[in-house]
C-alpha cells in the first residue's frame, strides 16, 4: 500500500502510506521469483503480478479475490517491463475455485470500479512516458452483500474502498458502490452517493475499509478503517518516523442496516493505535469473530517498503474492546522459508468444510520489480490464540 513506482514521487496522489524520504527493503525487493513458502502457506499461480490489498469473496462454490490498482506499490519499478494492462482499471479482480490457481481477468477490459464518484480525483495520467495510471488511485476494495431488517439477502452487493480527494488528492476518503440487482463481484458497481462514506481530511484521510457484521440479536452492521495520519506525518520511513508522529488508529464505525450511511447518532471507536513497535504506522484491519466467540483484529504494522512490515492481531471479548494485542507477530519477514513484508490480510470463513481462510500480499522479486504477490493459508483461532494451518484444517 505505497508508492505506485520510483519514477512517479512527483505525484503525491498516487502515493499510499510512503513519502520521499522512505525506506527501501532491507538488500531486497522481496523473495526471489522462485520463491517457494513453507507449509503451511501456499503461493498462488499469480507469480509476478502485483495484487495488493486482495479481499476474498465466495459465492455459488466459486472463490474471488479483488486488489487494488495494479500499479500501486511496485517497488524499484522496471519502466520498460510494465505489463500490457498497467494501470488499466482501479481495481482487480480473479477467480478460482481452489483459492491456489487463480484467473486474472484482463485490466483494460474488466472494469469492476470505472468511476470512483464525483468526490474522487478523476483522469489519469503519465510520468517520465510510464503507461499512464488513474488519478484516484483506489486502494483495499471490500465486499458486502447487502441485507434488509429481517436479515434476508436483497440484489444487490456493495463495494467500499478508497481513493484520492479531489479536493485534496494528497488523501484518499471511503465510498461505497452498489451493483445493482447483481450478487457478482465483478460488478460493474456504480457510486451510491455523491460524497464519500468517510473524509477525516483534517487528520489525514480514511483508507483501508472492511465491514464485519456482528452476531446480536440485530446482526449489526461495522466498517473498520484506518484514519491514515501518517500521510501527514514529518518524514522518514512510511513518512512517520520523524518526531513529532502522528496517530494511525484504526477505528470502529456502526452503519445502518443498508450499509450505505453512518448509523444515526454513531460515533467512531477508536481500536487501537499505533505503539513505538509499530514504527510509523499500524492499518489494514480486519475484523473477524472466531466460533470460539472472540473477536480477532488482524492489522498490519511497519511500513510495507520496509522488512519491518508485518501482520499482528489483538483479542477482545465485545466489538468495542478493549483490545488486547498478541505478544508476537502473526507472520513476518524470514517465515516459512523467507517471506519478505507480509501484510493486508483478509479473513474469511469457507463454505464446504474448507474453515477459516487467510489471503495475504508479500513482497516478490519480478520483472517489474519489488510487487506484491497473493499468498493464502488456513487459519486457526484457539480461545485468544491465533495460528495458520494448512488449508481445511481449521
Amino acid at each position: 500500500m505505497v508508492i505506485v513506482i520510483l519514477v512517479t514521487i512527483l505525484v503525491p496522489v498516487l502515493l499510499k502510506h510512503v513519502h520521499a524520504g522512505s525506506t527501501k527493503l532491507a538488500n531486497t525487493l522481496g523473495s526471489p521469483s522462485d520463491f517457494i513458502p513453507a507449509a503451511p502457506i501456499k503461493r498462488s499461480n499469480l507469480h509476478g503480478i502485483n495484487f495488493p490489498d486482495p479481499f476474498f469473496y465466495q459465492s455459488s462454490g466459486t472463490w474471488y479475490a479483488i486488489a487494488s490498482n495494479n500499479a500501486a506499490g511496485i517497488l524499484n519499478a522496471s519502466i520498460n517491463s510494465f505489463p500490457q494492462d498497467y494501470g488499466k482499471s482501479n481495481l482487480q479482480i480473479a477467480t478460482s475455485t481452489d483459492l491456489i490457481n487463480w484467473d486474472l481477468s484482463p485490466q483494460s477490459s474488466t472494469q469492476v470500479l470505472a468511476d470512483p464518484g464525483n468526490w474522487s480525483l478523476p483522469g489519469t495520467h503519465t510520468v517520465n512516458n510510464v503507461p499512464p495510471v488513474p488519478k484516484a488511485s483506489v486502494w483495499a476494495p471490500d465486499l458486502y452483500q447487502q441485507t434488509t431488517d429481517n436479515n434476508n439477502k436483497t440484489n444487490d452487493l456493495l463495494l467500499y474502498y478508497s481513493a484520492a480527494s479531489s479536493t485534496d488528492p494528497s488523501h484518499h476518503c471511503i465510498g461505497v458502490a452498489s451493483a445493482p440487482n447483481s450478487d457478482s463481484p465483478s460488478g460493474p458497481f456504480q457510486p451510491t452517493s455523491p460524497t464519500p462514506l468517510i473524509c477525516p481530511l483534517s487528520q489525514g484521510g480514511a483508507i483501508d475499509p472492511a465491514t464485519f457484521t456482528d452476531t446480536d440479536p440485530s446482526s449489526t452492521l461495522y466498517l473498520i478503517y484506518k484514519i491514515d495520519g501518517n500521510s501527514l506525518g514529518a518524514g522518514g520511513e512510511c513518512s512517520n518516523t520523524v518526531p513529532p508522529q502522528r496517530s494511525t488508529p484504526l477505528m470502529l464505525q456502526r452503519l445502518t442496516p443498508d450499509g450505505l450511511s453512518i448509523a444515526e447518532g454513531a460515533a467512531p471507536v477508536q481500536l487501537l493505535d499505533r505503539g513505538p513497535a509499530d514504527g510509523p504506522l499500524v492499518e489494514a484491519p480486519t475484523l473477524v469473530r472466531s466460533d470460539g466467540g472472540v473477536y480477532f483484529l488482524f492489522f498490519s504494522s511497519g511500513c510495507t517498503r520496509a522488512d519491518d512490515y508485518k501482520i499482528e492481531y489483538a483479542t477482545a471479548g465485545a466489538v468495542a474492546g478493549p483490545y488486547v494485542r498478541a505478544a508476537e507477530p502473526l507472520l513476518q519477514t524470514g517465515d516459512f522459508g523467507g517471506l519478505v513484508a507480509p501484510g493486508s490480510v483478509s479473513v474469511v470463513k469457507g463454505g464446504g468444510g474448507m474453515g477459516w481462510v487467510m489471503g495475504f500480499a508479500a513482497r516478490v522479486q519480478s520483472v517489474q520489480g519489488g510487487v506484491r504477490e497473493l499468498f493464502v493459508t488456513g487459519l486457526e483461532m484457539d480461545g485468544k490464540s491465533a495460528k495458520v494451518v494448512e488449508l481445511g484444517a481449521a
